[in-house]
């Protein structure tokens, strides 16, 4: 169920959003605390090698388990709240959440390069050897329920969690689940057809609706045939719940679970909705389908370490010409470089490729890689494919982007467009992501530092471009203009002192930039492509800055 993870991860980000555009500090107090209880879910979902279970991530109808646009997003959250905790002076809770960023990173840069391409793979599945695909296995259990509640349903490969109203393989809650007759002591055991080398366990508590604690494990123990230690299991208390376990490699006959300890007190059926059993020699199967989305959330958001934005970005350039576009259709991107080759059993049933086209997240982590790469021309052209898309009637008249960009000329009844004619996302993402953070460089961090870095084609700055008014910040304003060898702007609004970070123009890059406040000149420092400065603002005044060639 996508919106598990998604709504998880967005939650942290629109409270990182709202402080960094009203730098209230006494507003981050008082809501720090239900983003720490949304972090702490999120590691609930990992495992020990930092893999994010994600039930796909974003993508509302083509499925996924560990989706690398998961991973990437939930390390820029992380990241992204290890900043507000700093601001609140909580460094031990700042390097916690770096250190969980650093996790998934490790975690994606190990299991999600190939040794057979270029680019990172696009989601991974468990190599999950207590699967009854595998064949051969012998589930007993201490007691079943009922005949819809047998010992076996722990090995079928369907978790039961969320919803399946488009068939994509989730399962809907509690359809499939083991559940012992009144045992609070319960147990199921796995045999192997032959012996196998094992190291992990995940386990998931039923999910059947209007459960008591009574019918959940708190605690259990793994016990195995070669007599080895038990491993003492303990399952989060999420709603969804689950438990990982990771010991020392052993090479057993079988592995069973015992339940020692119910979430409640009291009469219940506790059971297992999936017990799962990873080989010592590979946890992951790789999945991909080209050059995908998960690459570029990747570059976007995974930048910290130089191979990952380069190497992405080799492989899109290859993959350019056809990444825009599937048949005849183009959109601003896509999901993939090769979206025909997913099959059937990937997709939403009702309508193909509806999410194959760019749904403007997608197209967010598309143009956040290329601001980083200074891809100008390439950011414009994706633009461009939007703006044609928006002249198109889309259901919803012209003037309207649908929920899928309504590819082509709209036409009734047909299933690859099917869409809902009018949504928010895309003009909101097409106004505060691609134009404002992606091609004018504008952002605010979480110390209120102004950073101005625009990602335009060289042309623009012979040709001049700007901005009047711009609500990066609550209490202020601020406008710029560019040009050839000259920046200039100024910010008015709440009085204090401010932190600006100005991106200079290709031709002031050649040579030495004087930097004037107020008709002052300042001491600035140099940054990535820019200079900082500060800039001291007055009641009612409004403050000017001016990079200038000196010579």
């Amino acid at each position: 169920y996508p919106l598990r993870l998604t709504g998880t991860i967005d939650f942290i980000l629109l409270g990182d959003i709202i402080f960094r555009y009203t730098q209230d500090v006494a507003w981050l107090k008082e809501n720090i605390e239900p983003m720490r209880k949304a972090a702490a879910y999120l590691e609930g979902w990992m495992d020990a090698n930092g893999m994010l279970y994600c039930g796909s991530y974003d993508l509302d109808q083509v499925y996924r388990v560990i989706d690398g646009v998961g991973q990437a997003a939930a390390h820029h959250g992380f990241n992204q709240l290890a900043a507000l905790e700093s601001r609140l002076g909580n460094d031990k809770r700042a390097d916690e959440y770096e250190n969980t960023a650093q996790r998934l990173f490790n975690g994606t840069k190990r299991f999600f390069s190939s040794t057979n391409h270029d680019y990172y793979m696009e989601h991974l599945t468990y190599n999950n050897i207590a699967s009854s695909k595998q064949g051969g296995l012998i589930v007993t259990a201490s007691s079943e329920l009922d005949d819809e509640h047998p010992a076996t349903n722990a090995t079928d490969d369907v978790i039961g969690i969320g919803i399946d109203a488009f068939a994509v393989g989730i399962g809907a809650a509690g359809t499939s689940e083991w559940a012992s007759d009144g045992e609070e002591a319960a147990w199921v055991q796995i045999e192997f057809p032959e012996p196998v080398s094992i190291d992990s366990a995940i386990l998931y508590n039923r999910t059947e609706p209007n459960l008591e604690g009574s019918d959940l494990f708190a605690e259990g123990r793994l016990t195995f045939s070669d007599g080895s230690d038990a491993i003492p299991v303990t399952f989060n208390d999420f709603d969804i719940s689950r438990a990982v376990a990771s010991f020392p490699s052993r090479r057993v006959k079988w592995i069973r679970f015992e339940g020692t300890k119910p979430r409640a007190e009291g009469e219940g059926n506790p059971g297992l909705a999936e017990f799962m059993v990873l080989p010592a020699y590979d946890h992951y199967v790789q999945h991909t389908h080209g050059v995908t989305d998960t690459n570029l959330a990747m570059g976007a958001f995974m930048k910290s370490d130089p191979p990952f934005a380069p190497g992405v970005w080799h492989d899109l350039e290859r993959a350019k010409p056809e990444f825009h576009k599937f048949g005849d259709l183009h959109a601003p991107t896509w999901i993939a470089d090769t979206s025909q080759t997913y099959p059937p059993e990937d997709l939403n049933k009702r309508a193909p490729y509806k999410d194959c086209v760019a749904i403007a997240r997608i197209w967010r982590y598309d143009a956040l890689l290329r601001h980083h790469m200074n891809d100008g021309d390439g950011l414009v052209k994706t633009i461009e494919y939007a703006n044609a898309l928006f002249d198109r009637p889309s259901g919803g008249g012209v003037g309207y982007f649908a929920e899928r960009y309504g590819l082509g000329k709209y036409q009734e009844g047909d299933e690859a467009q099917a869409t809902i004619p009018k949504y928010a996302g895309y003009p909101a993402i097409y106004n505060s992501t691609i134009v404002q953070e992606c091609l004018l460089g504008m952002r605010v961090d979480a110390t209120g530092k102004i950073t101005i870095k625009p990602c335009v084609p060289d042309a623009w700055y012979k040709e001049s471009f700007g901005q009047e008014g711009c609500g990066l910040l609550r209490d202020y304003d601020i406008g710029f203009t560019y040009n050839d060898y000259r920046v200039e702007g100024w910010i008015e609004g709440k009085p204090g002192t401010v932190t600006m970070d100005i991106g200079i123009t290709p031709s002031l890059s050649r040579g030495f930039v004087e930097t004037t406040v107020n008709d002052e000149r300042v001491k600035a420092n140099s940054t990535d492509g820019g200079l900082e400065f500060t800039v001291k603002i007055e009641e009612g005044v409004r403050s000017t800055f001016l990079l200038r060639s000196s010579d």
